[in-house]
């Protein structure tokens, strides 16, 4: 028996299934209506980058593919500004001197998903926006239901018996968000003194406490109904009309030259894009293809589909695809003029962009992929084993990598054809535009229902320990990255404040700081529907509401 046993365990596992090819192709656009998605398949027609045969390629090209799905993108096509400062304008007698400052257009396109989960504030016309507020006794002032943290700031957390001693801090990082929970005061060394600290819970739920005497920078994140904060670009589509100027606050940032992307944008319209997540079938390719479906690429799919789904190969084009399109969907992407050369593969490409990437010092960290990073901490850790020392410093994966902090798509028109739109639009006059960047109407495209959806998603995924019932709907949804959505029903000792004493100090004081930096000109850009000469109408009430918040 144990002689059977150990013959039966020598035994070799069973191969790995490999594809076997059918013999009917169909197009790309066709491939998702006619076979299971994701699935393996082969390109036998046609080319694409590196997708398909081509005899002029000076790269590798790949015919074995596992397409993981065709999908119907939405996008804002924007453009990328820089700041400068005119002229120095001077009245007679040289008093009065105005420095005037404008946006200027520069050749960089983007293309904003959706999903895009960065922090956006609007601007006005000559690119000034709201103060951000400067420390926390300010924050507790003007009292936002929900704030993004600018900056790095320390906070202190209870100990573990949940006595009222903060022996405990924590940093809290920029991008942090953070909802308010009222003010409680502790008694000082300092006899007939209290220390004041403000009671926030960050993402993940857990209490933090800010100290009134500490200084941050924070932007309260806009309410459901508000006009003043931070917004995601979800939000921007729904409620403003385009086009619209905005600053990038906080999100994952294109690592390129600086005259490229300088983080002030122009958004210009929405629009929807059909793309198919291809992959090469081949360790050694770690990048992903969004390819358009009205490329001429033929495939035939694999016809032992349900054993491929079974194998380590599936599963490992599953989890490196998951990952890339998700890091897709939370990058901007930058819109390259692509030669023709380099859509047929016969030109020399990175593995992410169409463009050659910008030459960085061989000793910047940024320029190491994520392989090298790991060999010099592997390294880190044998130096430490081997001869003893502070243990190294290992720091967790992010954004680090050229690759992974933006993505590129094919310009699909002419700069120039772009350009010249764009001043067509400006004038008042009737254009044509690209079949590629054709506007969509954004009350057309269902954002809101995908918005509940992914509310209702949060709060079933969410603790029962953090979620309490409320009696209206809870304001604003649920803006990303945030994983929890719940009102707390403990204010700490100050709680029972009133609310309409914080809500008329709070927006008293950010109104001031608004009038500071808006001007009534910058409004109607900034409301759907209606001209500036309506009145009496819905369009005209929010003008009205816009200008006594802002003035």
């Amino acid at each position: 028996m144990a002689t059977q046993e150990h013959i039966a365990s020598s035994h070799p596992p069973p191969p790995s299934p490999t594809p076997e090819w059918g013999t009917d192709s169909v197009a790309l656009k066709d491939y998702a209506s006619k076979f299971p998605v994701p699935g393996f398949a082969k390109v036998v027609k046609g080319n694409y980058m590196t997708l398909g045969s081509n005899k002029f390629s000076f790269q590798k090209q790949y015919h074995e593919v596992f397409i993981h799905s065709v999908k119907v993108g939405v996008k804002v096509l924007a453009h990328c500004l820089r700041r400068m400062d005119a002229t120095t304008l001077t009245r007679r007698g040289n008093h009065n001197i105005f420095t005037a400052t404008k946006l200027y257009a520069v050749d960089q396109r983007l293309a904003i998903p959706i999903s895009y989960q960065g922090w956006f504030e609007l601007l006005s016309e000559d690119g000034k926006s709201a103060r951000p507020i400067v420390s926390v006794h300010e924050l507790a002032k003007v009292k936002p239901d929900r704030c993004l943290v600018r900056e790095n700031i320390k906070a202190y957390i209870l100990s573990e018996d949940s006595s009222t001693s903060f022996d405990k801090s924590k940093i809290v990082i920029a991008g942090e968000q953070l909802l308010l929970a009222g003010e409680i005061e502790l008694p000082s060394a300092i006899e007939n003194k209290k220390i004041k600290l403000l009671k926030c819970f960050d993402s993940e739920g857990k209490s933090i406490y800010l100290s009134f005497d500490q200084k941050g920078t924070f932007t309260p994140i806009a309410a459901e109904d508000g006009f003043t904060g931070v917004f995601n670009i979800r939000d921007i589509v729904r409620r403003f009309r385009l086009p619209l100027t905005v600053k990038l606050v906080q999100g994952v940032r294109p690592k390129v030259d600086p005259a490229r992307f300088t983080g002030l944008i122009r958004l210009d319209w929405v629009y929807t894009d059909d793309t198919a997540f291809v992959c090469p079938v081949d360790k050694n390719v770690v990048r992903l293809l969004p390819v358009p479906i009205d490329v001429n690429l033929q495939l035939v799919a694999a016809t032992n589909q349900k054993a491929m789904k079974a194998s380590e190969l599936y599963r490992n084009m599953m989890t490196k695809c998951n990952r890339m399109i998700a890091n897709y969907n939370n990058t901007l992407h930058l819109i390259v003029q692509v030669p023709d050369g380099v859509t047929k593969g016969k030109g020399r490409t990175n593995p992410n962009v169409f463009s050659q990437q910008l030459d960085i010092p061989v000793h910047s960290h940024r320029s190491k992929s994520k392989e090298h990073l790991l060999m010099d901490e592997i390294d880190d850790l044998y130096a430490y084993v081997r001869d003893g020392g502070p243990p190294p410093n290992l720091k967790k994966f992010a954004y680090d990598s050229d690759e992974e902090s933006y993505w590129e798509e094919p310009a699909y028109e002419p700069l120039d054809e772009f350009r010249a739109r764009l001043q067509a639009i400006e004038a008042g006059h009737r254009v044509n535009y690209h079949e590629k960047y054709r506007p969509q109407d954004p009350s057309k495209l269902n954002l809101d229902s995908e918005l509940r959806k992914s509310r209702e998603n949060l709060l079933d995924s969410s603790s029962a320990e953090h979620v309490v019932q409320q009696s209206k709907p809870m304001s604003p949804p649920p803006l990303p990255p945030r994983l929890f959505n719940f009102q707390p029903d403990n204010f700490g000792t100050d709680a029972e404040h009133s609310d309409d004493r914080w809500e008329h100090s709070g927006v008293m004081c950010w109104r001031n700081h608004i009038a500071r930096d808006f001007k009534d000109s910058d409004i109607s850009s900034m409301t759907k529907g209606g001209s500036s000469g309506s009145s009496g109408g819905p369009s005209s009430n929010i003008r009205k509401k816009m200008q006594t918040l802002y003035l």
